[in-house]
Protein backbone atom coordinates (compact mmCIF):
# COMPACT_ATOMS: atom_id res chain seq x y z
CA UNK A 1 0.00 0.00 0.00
CA UNK A 2 1.15 3.49 -0.76
CA UNK A 3 0.54 6.04 2.00
CA UNK A 4 0.21 9.79 1.53
CA UNK A 5 -0.69 12.53 4.00
CA UNK A 6 -3.43 15.11 3.59
CA UNK A 7 -2.99 18.81 4.33
CA UNK A 8 -4.56 18.26 7.77
CA UNK A 9 -2.21 15.38 8.65
CA UNK A 10 -4.38 12.33 7.87
CA UNK A 11 -2.60 9.26 6.45
CA UNK A 12 -4.49 7.79 3.51
CA UNK A 13 -4.07 4.77 1.25
CA UNK A 14 -3.68 5.93 -2.34
CA UNK A 15 -1.60 4.59 -5.20
CA UNK A 16 -0.85 7.45 -7.58
CA UNK A 17 1.29 10.52 -6.96
CA UNK A 18 -1.49 12.77 -8.23
CA UNK A 19 -5.29 12.65 -8.40
CA UNK A 20 -5.57 12.60 -12.21
CA UNK A 21 -6.18 8.96 -13.07
CA UNK A 22 -8.18 7.93 -10.00
CA UNK A 23 -10.10 11.14 -9.24
CA UNK A 24 -10.07 13.11 -12.49
CA UNK A 25 -7.91 15.96 -11.10
CA UNK A 26 -4.56 15.92 -12.94
CA UNK A 27 -1.82 17.90 -11.22
CA UNK A 28 -3.55 17.86 -7.83
CA UNK A 29 -2.09 15.86 -4.95
CA UNK A 30 -3.43 14.32 -1.75
CA UNK A 31 -1.45 16.92 0.20
CA UNK A 32 -3.39 19.74 -1.52
CA UNK A 33 -6.55 18.76 0.37
CA UNK A 34 -7.76 18.30 3.91
CA UNK A 35 -9.18 14.81 4.37
CA UNK A 36 -12.85 15.90 4.32
CA UNK A 37 -12.21 17.79 1.05
CA UNK A 38 -10.68 14.88 -0.87
CA UNK A 39 -12.47 14.13 -4.14
CA UNK A 40 -14.26 10.85 -4.65
CA UNK A 41 -12.71 8.12 -6.75
CA UNK A 42 -13.94 7.95 -10.34
CA UNK A 43 -15.85 4.86 -11.44
CA UNK A 44 -13.78 3.06 -14.08
CA UNK A 45 -15.43 2.03 -17.35
CA UNK A 46 -15.32 -1.64 -16.31
CA UNK A 47 -17.64 -0.80 -13.38
CA UNK A 48 -20.00 1.67 -15.09
CA UNK A 49 -22.87 -0.83 -14.69
CA UNK A 50 -22.45 -0.46 -10.92
CA UNK A 51 -22.10 3.32 -10.87
CA UNK A 52 -25.53 3.98 -9.36
CA UNK A 53 -24.92 1.42 -6.62
CA UNK A 54 -21.43 2.81 -5.96
CA UNK A 55 -22.78 6.35 -5.75
CA UNK A 56 -25.41 5.22 -3.22
CA UNK A 57 -22.71 3.91 -0.84
CA UNK A 58 -20.90 6.89 0.69
CA UNK A 59 -17.78 4.81 1.40
CA UNK A 60 -17.51 3.02 -1.96
CA UNK A 61 -15.71 5.89 -3.68
CA UNK A 62 -13.95 7.43 -0.67
CA UNK A 63 -10.16 7.38 -0.28
CA UNK A 64 -9.59 5.32 2.88
CA UNK A 65 -7.64 6.32 5.93
CA UNK A 66 -4.67 4.06 6.66
CA UNK A 67 -6.03 3.47 10.16
CA UNK A 68 -9.33 2.20 8.72
CA UNK A 69 -7.45 -0.33 6.59
CA UNK A 70 -5.48 -1.51 9.63
CA UNK A 71 -8.71 -1.99 11.58
CA UNK A 72 -10.53 -3.75 8.75
CA UNK A 73 -7.69 -6.08 7.76
CA UNK A 74 -5.94 -6.56 11.09
CA UNK A 75 -4.69 -10.09 10.44
CA UNK A 76 -3.49 -9.57 6.85
CA UNK A 77 0.23 -9.13 6.08
CA UNK A 78 0.91 -5.72 4.54
CA UNK A 79 3.62 -3.93 2.63
CA UNK A 80 3.49 -0.21 3.37
CA UNK A 81 5.32 2.27 1.15
CA UNK A 82 5.40 5.71 2.75
CA UNK A 83 5.43 8.09 -0.17
CA UNK A 84 6.39 11.73 -0.25
CA UNK A 85 6.24 13.66 2.95
CA UNK A 86 8.21 14.79 5.90
CA UNK A 87 9.12 13.28 9.24
CA UNK A 88 5.54 13.68 10.46
CA UNK A 89 4.15 11.03 8.08
CA UNK A 90 6.84 8.53 9.11
CA UNK A 91 6.03 9.03 12.80
CA UNK A 92 2.27 8.78 12.22
CA UNK A 93 2.47 5.64 10.06
CA UNK A 94 4.95 3.96 12.41
CA UNK A 95 2.83 4.78 15.45
CA UNK A 96 -0.28 3.35 13.75
CA UNK A 97 1.56 0.13 12.89
CA UNK A 98 2.65 -0.17 16.52
CA UNK A 99 -0.75 0.88 17.93
CA UNK A 100 -2.42 -1.96 16.02
CA UNK A 101 0.37 -4.37 17.00
CA UNK A 102 1.24 -5.13 13.37
CA UNK A 103 5.03 -5.19 13.63
CA UNK A 104 5.07 -8.92 12.85
CA UNK A 105 2.68 -8.53 9.88
CA UNK A 106 3.99 -5.38 8.23
CA UNK A 107 7.05 -4.43 6.25
CA UNK A 108 7.39 -0.73 5.66
CA UNK A 109 9.62 2.00 4.41
CA UNK A 110 10.13 3.87 1.20
CA UNK A 111 12.06 3.56 -2.01
CA UNK A 112 13.54 6.94 -1.00
CA UNK A 113 16.64 6.68 1.21
CA UNK A 114 15.74 9.81 3.15
CA UNK A 115 12.35 8.36 4.13
CA UNK A 116 13.89 4.98 5.08
CA UNK A 117 16.48 6.69 7.25
CA UNK A 118 13.64 8.43 9.09
CA UNK A 119 11.92 5.07 9.64
CA UNK A 120 15.09 3.75 11.27
CA UNK A 121 15.67 6.98 13.21
CA UNK A 122 12.25 6.82 14.86
CA UNK A 123 11.52 3.08 15.02
CA UNK A 124 14.85 1.30 14.62
CA UNK A 125 14.17 -2.18 13.36
CA UNK A 126 11.04 -2.70 15.51
CA UNK A 127 9.04 -2.65 12.29
CA UNK A 128 10.58 -4.68 9.46
CA UNK A 129 12.07 -2.35 6.85
CA UNK A 130 12.07 -2.62 3.06
CA UNK A 131 15.02 -1.59 0.90
CA UNK A 132 15.28 1.92 -0.48
CA UNK A 133 16.09 2.07 -4.19
CA UNK A 134 19.71 3.06 -3.51
CA UNK A 135 20.33 0.27 -0.97
CA UNK A 136 18.67 -2.29 -3.23
CA UNK A 137 20.87 -1.20 -6.14
CA UNK A 138 23.96 -1.37 -3.92
CA UNK A 139 23.11 -4.93 -2.86
CA UNK A 140 22.35 -5.94 -6.47
CA UNK A 141 25.69 -4.52 -7.65
CA UNK A 142 27.57 -6.42 -4.94
CA UNK A 143 25.74 -9.59 -5.99
CA UNK A 144 27.28 -9.31 -9.48
CA UNK A 145 30.64 -10.07 -7.87
CA UNK A 146 29.40 -12.52 -5.24
CA UNK A 147 29.94 -9.94 -2.52
CA UNK A 148 26.41 -9.57 -1.17
CA UNK A 149 27.64 -10.69 2.24
CA UNK A 150 29.89 -7.59 2.47
CA UNK A 151 26.90 -5.36 3.00
CA UNK A 152 25.43 -4.84 6.48
CA UNK A 153 21.65 -5.17 6.24
CA UNK A 154 19.04 -3.48 8.36
CA UNK A 155 16.27 -4.34 5.89
CA UNK A 156 13.92 -7.31 6.15
CA UNK A 157 12.48 -7.31 2.62
CA UNK A 158 13.45 -6.44 -0.92
CA UNK A 159 10.63 -5.29 -3.19
CA UNK A 160 11.87 -5.69 -6.76
CA UNK A 161 10.25 -5.15 -10.15
CA UNK A 162 9.92 -8.11 -12.51
CA UNK A 163 12.82 -7.18 -14.82
CA UNK A 164 14.80 -10.03 -16.41
CA UNK A 165 18.19 -8.41 -15.81
CA UNK A 166 17.41 -7.77 -12.15
CA UNK A 167 16.13 -11.23 -11.26
CA UNK A 168 19.31 -12.94 -10.12
CA UNK A 169 18.64 -16.21 -8.27
CA UNK A 170 22.07 -16.08 -6.62
CA UNK A 171 21.30 -12.60 -5.26
CA UNK A 172 17.93 -13.70 -3.92
CA UNK A 173 19.50 -16.81 -2.35
CA UNK A 174 22.13 -14.67 -0.63
CA UNK A 175 19.46 -12.30 0.69
CA UNK A 176 17.32 -15.22 1.88
CA UNK A 177 20.37 -16.66 3.64
CA UNK A 178 20.69 -13.31 5.47
CA UNK A 179 17.01 -13.61 6.53
CA UNK A 180 15.71 -11.13 3.96
CA UNK A 181 12.50 -11.85 2.06
CA UNK A 182 12.26 -11.06 -1.65
CA UNK A 183 8.98 -9.86 -3.13
CA UNK A 184 8.67 -9.45 -6.91
CA UNK A 185 6.10 -7.12 -8.45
Amino acid sequence: MDIYMTKDGQCVVFHDSDLGRLCGLPGKKISDFEYNELPRLVVPDALKDLEQELNADADARRIPLFEEVLKEFGSFPMQVDVKEGNEEIIIKVGNLIKQYKREHLTVWGSFLSYQNNLCVKHFGTEIPLLFSFARGLQSWFLSLFGLTHWMEYRESALIAPDLWWLLRPSWFAALNKAGISVIIW
